[in-house]
This record gives C-alpha cells, structure tokens and sequence, in this order.
C-alpha cells in the first residue's frame, strides 16, 4: 500500500499502520537474532574496549573489569528494548556474563 492511498482514507492509513507494526515485530524477531554476533555488537555498543577482547577464548569479560554491574544494567536494558522481552534477572549470578557462550546460556534461560 502506498502513501497515496494512505491519505485518501483513515481506514486504510489505520490498515496500513497497524500492517507496520505486525511487521517490525516479525523483522526485529528475523534482525535480531541472538546470536554471538549480535551479543558482540551489543557489548561492544556497551564498553567499546570489550572489541579488542572479545575473541579471545580464555577471556573472563566481568573478572578483567570489561563488564561491570552497570554495563550489565545497560546490555540486558538494550536486549529487553530490542527483544522486547523481560530477562529473569534473578537468575543473574557473577559467571552469567564472563564470556559470550555464558551470556547466550543465561539468555535462554
């Protein structure tokens, strides 16, 4: 539908509006995979020092101070705003966000 239409009628502009919405839903759920790249993107959108680190294997990102409680605040703030999803926080303990294996544990939980 194009914007033409949309102005020409109420009822297909509310059509067409309520259209978008189903589809962000669908396209945040496709875009928004959580994945390790994704998971990546995000801690280094929340400590950009994480990025020279975040391959590394034997890592441990909140017992090397590259994530502490604040940035844990502000990741799972920014997964909740793009999942649209409320995370357990009670299940948080201090190894739940030492790697990125352990972040996507934690997440499915």
């Amino acid at each position: 539908m194009s914007v033409y239409y949309m102005s020409k009628n109420i009822l297909l502009e509310e059509k067409w509006i309520f259209h978008c919405i189903n589809i962000d839903k669908i396209l945040r759920y496709f875009i928004m995979k959580l994945d390790k790249k994704n998971i990546k993107k995000i801690l280094i959108n929340v400590n950009p020092k994480i990025n020279s680190f975040i391959n590394k294997k034997n890592i441990n990102l909140t017992d090397n101070g590259l994530l502490d409680s604040l940035m844990i605040i502000k990741f799972i703030s920014e997964i909740e705003n793009l999942t649209k999803k409320k995370i357990k926080i009670n299940k948080i303990n201090r190894n739940s966000f030492a790697n990125i294996e352990s972040i996507l544990e934690f997440l499915k939980k």
